[in-house]
């Protein structure tokens, strides 16, 4: 799945400080020299926080080329259809979409419509461009983030960078220049408070998400949330909420569509990954739970239908086992009071590779990092999911 939605750490530079005059002066004529590069990056920056406004979508059998003209007038950018990439996923113009949603992300939207056709957006110009997964991989682009509210790991640049590099190997479809593979064009590079990052645009949307999780977890303030991150946290409290249920050979779809009903749960069935991995969406389930947070409820439920679920996009997004089982996340968190308690980072991260005995870790699988005091996860939702009440609950 394409993540698309997060909002980039845009560097940009601070105070000049007691810098020469004359220094000064050449900085502000390279600058104007580079004015256009500047344009862009406010340009960017506004369609983001239109792409981050909150919306309301009721699609019903609209063709594909109508339903992207009503989210641009909702989002307020002009949206281009990428004939090329529309072509290398089979022309999806034709097809109908069917979408209701309220209280999201112009961006979440998007990226739930297209994924199942092979699509994601991207921004360009002062507007969104619609093209094929693999065009977005094939464009890389270099950002620089700042360093300077991560503390200590801030300023341990290189080995923060490292750590990234490799804990986000593989993560939607990222790879990184190394002696081991010369020919990737992604390059993580540490200077002095900032890192410079170059990498397609889902590739950059990672490694601002984790930087943002680094600030967080690090730091004693409280920041902002995005509208994204908002949209986790209510999902992630309702999600521990008790729920009961009680089915007898209804349908998995109609079963699913109940307890979102019910419990106001926002979600997406990904119909093509089922149809991928031949897993029935009307496969009969009978099911009877009586008080269980209702991610168990959501475990149990899908279990048998060889489906996973997980937060993405906003909702909880619901696909076949074998296809998540392929999808990484990335988790940072604070565990610098466990360390003691569990005697070193060594220990405390082979017990958390202990943990399901059906994860796998190393070069085909998982990846655990200890920088500063934080673990660095990079697992799949259901694994992630264990981990986190196991480093919650303090054991």
């Amino acid at each position: 799945m394409r993540l698309f939605y997060l909002k980039p750490v845009w560097h940009r530079s601070g105070d000049i400080g007691l810098v020469p005059l004359r220094l000064t002066i050449f900085a502000l004529l390279f600058s104007w020299s580079c004015l256009g590069g500047m344009s862009s990056l406010v340009a960017a920056d506004k369609v983001w926080e239109k792409v981050d406004k909150i919306i309301d979508v009721n699609f019903s059998e609209t063709p594909f080329d109508d339903a992207m003209a009503e989210m641009s007038k909702k989002i307020g950018v002009p949206i281009r259809l990428d004939e090329d990439g529309l072509d290398d996923v089979g022309a999806p113009a034709r097809v109908k979409v069917s979408a209701g949603f309220s209280q999201m992300t112009g961006g979440a939207l998007l990226s739930l419509i297209l994924e199942e056709r092979g699509l994601t957006w991207t921004i360009e110009e002062e507007g969104l461009a619609i093209t094929s997964i693999e065009r977005m991989e094939a464009a890389f682009r270099t950002e620089t983030h700042s360093l300077l509210t991560l503390g200590a790991i801030g300023r341990n640049s290189k080995e923060l960078a490292e750590v990234l590099q490799e804990v986000t190997e593989g993560i939607e479809g990222m790879h990184w220049k190394s002696p081991d593979d010369d020919e990737a064009e992604g390059t993580l590079v540490a200077e002095p408070g900032r890192l410079s990052v170059t990498q397609h645009r889902a590739g950059q949307e990672v490694i601002a998400d984790a930087l943002r999780q680094v600030r967080r977890a690090v730091s004693k303030r409280s920041f902002p949330l995005t509208q994204h991150e908002q949209a986790d946290v209510y999902l992630k409290n309702l999600l521990a909420k008790e729920a009961s249920c009680d089915f007898q050979k209804q349908p998995l779809d109609a079963a699913v569509r109940a307890i979102a009903k019910q419990y106001r749960v926002p979600n997406w069935i990904n119909y093509a990954s089922l149809s991928r991995h031949e897993v029935h969406h009307d496969t009969p389930v009978t099911l009877t739970v009586d008080k269980a947070p209702l991610s168990e409820l959501m475990d149990r439920l899908l279990h048998e239908s060889d489906l996973e679920w997980g937060i993405r996009d906003e909702v909880v997004y619901i696909a076949a086992r074998e296809e998540y089982e392929s999808y990484a996340e990335l988790q940072i968190v604070n565990v610098s009071k466990l360390l003691i308690s569990h005697g070193g980072a060594a220990q405390l991260i082979k017990e958390v590779q202990e943990l399901d005995p059906k994860s796998t870790w190393g070069a085909e699988g998982g990846k655990v990092r200890e920088l500063g005091g934080l673990l660095f996860i990079r697992q799949t939702p259901s694994t992630q999911r264990q981990i986190g009440k196991f480093l919650n609950s303090g054991s």
